[in-house]
């Protein structure tokens, strides 16, 4: 999608899933819908607080508007594919646990970040490496650091703010 495209459909689908937040809490029967369509994709707790998809779209939205596109489509990149490489790795091979985290979960999201950057590099996204490098690493910490903000919202913005910092370090 080229142009103001890719920003356009993220604020868009951002503004339907806060609708749909919004409806949920108004309307107990549209809310029940919700969940059960949502089943197992739900986090513990989850059904209580804003859905983690609602926040990644938010998180998504706001890097598309705020940051230059490759630093976006890198965030991006990080969250999508780091975050379910975490969350495998450290359900089923998590042994070594901090902050509710296990230090192979964030491993395996640094990476499978680091490797999702090196393939969108190669492929022709004009970022530096040591900014893609820093990106992918502020990503992994900020997934494994104990917050009360989801991830999904936290991981973009936070490793889109890395990445510019770093860019405007190497000038």
């Amino acid at each position: 999608m080229p142009g103001p495209a890719v920003p356009q459909a993220a604020c868009t689908l951002y503004a339907l899933a806060l609708a749909v937040e919004i409806l949920r809490r108004r309307f107990p029967a549209f809310e029940e819908i919700v969940l059960s369509r949502a089943g197992l994709m739900l986090k513990p707790g989850e059904e209580r607080s804003v859905l983690a998809a609602t926040q990644m779209l938010a998180g998504v939205a706001i890097v598309f508007v705020l940051f230059p596109r490759p630093i976006a489509v890198l965030a991006i990149a990080f969250l999508a594919l780091g975050d379910p490489a975490a969350s495998a790795v450290g359900r089923f091979a998590g042994t070594h646990r901090f902050f509710g985290k296990s230090l192979q979960g964030t491993a395996a999201f640094l990476a499978t970040s680091w490797a999702a950057g090196t393939v969108l590099l190669a492929t022709g996204l004009e970022v530096a490496w040591p900014v893609m490098v820093a990106g992918a690493t502020a990503a992994a910490i900020i997934e494994a650091s104990p917050t009360k903000l989801d991830d999904n919202l936290t991981v973009p913005i936070g490793s889109a703010i890395a990445m510019l910092g770093v860019f405007a370090l190497l000038g």
